[in-house]
């Protein structure tokens, strides 16, 4: 919790090591946990330019631009992850996300598939989400089909309260100022 002194361990520790990509990357990881989204984003950039071809930096940056809520740049960088590692489940859920909050619920819904495929079967809130995407596509036979899903992983009377009242379409996306 004691933010300003780990940043300044982090520029103390990349004065000593030197810029390597994979400490970056986790100095990216760690000023995103704490907010310091600005600050996450420079060093993450700098691990992407030193190691263009390594998908976790931009993976970052995808949930760096989600959490703040700027959906395209989440898509530029989720698809520039996921060029690099296909089956990353995170960074497919990411992509899923931002695409269905810019309202292209068709084109999220294979990310959302790959991100159940991939590790996040046994999530009932994937499954729920995939439902919603279905409905907000106009495919309601495979919404229900996926909601079945959810309500089969669903572990407690809670989960299944949340399942029926999510399983909604999206509301349309808030157009940009």
């Amino acid at each position: 919790g004691r933010v300003p002194e780990s940043l300044r361990s982090y520029r103390v520790a990349i004065g000593i090591l030197g810029g390597h990509h994979q400490l970056v990357t986790e100095i990216g990881k760690k000023l995103i946990g704490a907010g310091k989204h600005r600050a996450a984003r420079f060093v993450l950039l700098h691990a992407w330019q030193e190691e263009p071809e390594w998908g976790v930096a931009p993976g970052y940056l995808a949930i760096s631009h989600f959490q703040e809520k700027e959906w395209a740049e989440a898509e530029r960088f989720a698809r520039i992850s996921l060029a690099a590692d296909g089956d990353n489940p995170t960074i497919s859920h990411v992509l899923a996300g931002a695409l269905a909050e810019e309202g292209r619920y068709a084109e999220a819904i294979p990310w959302r598939k790959n991100a159940i495929r991939h590790g996040e079967g046994d999530s009932w809130e994937q499954w729920v989400a995939l439902a919603r995407l279905q409905l907000s596509a106009g495919d309601s036979a495979k919404a229900v089909v996926a909601r079945d899903s959810a309500l089969a992983k669903a572990t407690a009377p809670e989960q299944v309260r949340q399942i029926g009242t999510q399983f909604t379409p999206y509301p349309p996306p808030v157009p940009p100022l």
